[in-house]
């Protein structure tokens, strides 16, 4: 009876996980989707320079996110600190750095406008200041949703909130009100956000913060505040360094492609992040569980991040003009570098989870510091070389981050290396070849895009099944089972 209803709970949590994930990674989507339509229709109504001020002001709204979470919301994740005296004790402390936050960056705006020789930038973050207090706000609520696997919930609920930010955009560009419109974007989207998470939420705020209670997940969250600080401002410092060495469209066109990376990688990562932190988290005590959990998640991944980076590469130089325009062209040679890497960004949340999910936050800290290290060698490049040099050190790096982070997982979180190589290989042999081979060959000139794409599509889906990948095989299960399970569900509705 024990060990029958060990299976049963045990398959209960496989079909959990399933079904979360493909809850938030379907929702991922549909926001990407929409925030892509949105997106396209303003870049047509707005110039690169426009969108290259507002990528300078939406750096600071990135690296504020670290200093108003505090690395707290992922101790409240984990779930060794969820009493509602400590949610309160975060709550006011993010309000309080957040209105801190937003006084800054308004009483600064006019120098950093300066600094960029952007004059536009100056009103632009005088005007977006309110969003650090909003976003403030928000952090316990997704944290305490998070924490309960409601990713339903918080898929729709992004969903509605960009979409709804996006259309005011939108009404905006059409009446010219220029870069006003993007910020307005952002303060909307906040907004509803905020609103739509403190009604999903069970958290109500009441007037109680313990310093106490903050030390306590500060032995937790610090380690993940530096690094995940580390690691945004690493992320930004090209976007810095560019709108700092080039004109506001070159910074404009490189930010349109690094969004359209953004979209493949980090939006499909998030998604594996959310749902396989609060997971390794309870595994990994039962090595017999988070071992094969981990290699099937990675297998998974690969076969998903490999796949999404060559449709990229291969279809960009005709899809980006006919989408975005003629004035938007440069946008291609910057974007089929960087999805090259596409697939790294995935892999590597998937470890940092893992990493994190074993309670070795701290580890992951200087493990991260070490990475960023050497990604810093790319920044070399991009001030001596420029911005195409710079990417092909982007490229180089990633793939030699990545293989350390299969060492770093194999010592230390005790995962046999040969068989994390087993998770990945077999797709990214695939994708680099192809690649490759339209590169020697010149099939880039002679083919169209779109042919190519087909060809890569083909090829990869049929050589994972015939030489039966696994991660091809767990995909493909997974969605089997879940169609199964709704039709099911619909006949008996």
């Amino acid at each position: 009876m024990n060990d029958k209803g060990g299976v049963k709970e045990t398959q209960h949590k496989s079909n959990g996980t399933a079904s979360s994930l493909m809850w938030d990674f379907s929702g991922t989507i549909l926001k990407s989707i929409g925030l892509f339509s949105i997106s396209v229709v303003l870049a047509r109504l707005l110039l690169p320079s426009v969108f290259g001020v507002m990528a300078i002001a939406l750096v600071l709204v990135n690296l504020s996110g670290i200093f108003i979470e505090g690395g707290f919301s992922r101790a409240i994740i984990q779930g060794q600190y969820k009493s509602v005296f400590v949610l309160n004790s975060v709550f006011w402390m993010n309000l309080l750095v957040g209105i801190l936050i937003a006084v800054l960056v308004f009483g600064l705006s006019g120098f950093v406008a300066q600094w960029f020789e952007m004059p536009d930038l100056s009103l632009v973050l005088k005007l977006i200041a309110p969003i650090f207090i909003i976003n403030s706000l928000t952090v316990v609520h997704g944290a305490v949703l998070q924490q309960a696997l409601r990713f339903k919930t918080l898929s729709l609920n992004q969903l509605l909130a960009s979409i709804g930010g996006g259309l005011v955009a939108v009404v905006l560009a059409l009446l010219d009100f220029g870069v006003i419109s993007l910020v307005v974007q952002q303060l909307i989207t906040a907004s509803l956000l905020l609103l739509l998470y403190s009604y999903s939420s069970s958290f109500r705020p009441g007037l109680y913060l313990s310093v106490v209670r903050l030390r306590i997940l500060s032995r937790f969250g610090s380690y993940v505040f530096f690094s995940g600080l580390g690691q945004k401002l690493y992320k930004q410092i090209d976007v810095l360094m560019i709108g700092r060495l080039f004109e506001p469209g070159v910074l404009g066109l490189y930010s349109r492609a690094l969004s359209l990376q953004t979209m493949i990688s980090t939006y499909s990562s998030s998604s594996f992040q959310r749902v396989f932190f609060p997971l390794f988290s309870k595994l990994y005590n039962e090595k017999s569980q988070f071992e094969p959990v981990f290699l099937k998640a990675m297998s998974v991944v690969s076969y998903v991040a490999f796949a999404l980076s060559g449709i990229a590469y291969l279809s960009a130089s005709k899809v980006i003009p006919w989408i975005y325009g003629a004035s938007w062209e440069g946008v291609v040679p910057f974007f089929k570098l960087l999805a090259l890497t596409a697939y790294a960004f995935p892999l590597n949340v998937l470890i940092v989870s893992a990493f994190n999910g074993s309670g070795r936050s701290k580890m992951n800290f200087w493990i991260g510091n070490l990475r960023k290290g050497i990604g810093l060698v790319s920044f070399l490049f991009l001030y001596a070389y420029g911005i195409e040099a710079f990417l092909w050190s982007v490229v180089a790096i990633s793939l030699l981050v990545t293989f350390m982070n299969f060492i770093f997982v194999a010592r230390i979180l005790k995962v046999p290396f040969l068989e994390e190589l087993k998770s990945v290989a077999f797709p990214g042999v695939t994708f680099f070849t192809f690649i490759a081979a339209v590169k020697y060959l010149g099939l880039e000139a002679e083919l169209n895009a779109l042919v190519l794409t087909t060809m890569f599509i083909g090829t990869y889906v049929v050589l994972n099944a015939l030489f039966k990948f696994r991660g091809s095989n767990h995909l493909w299960t997974t969605v089997h089972n879940l169609i199964q399970e709704r039709l099911a569900l619909f006949k008996k509705g």
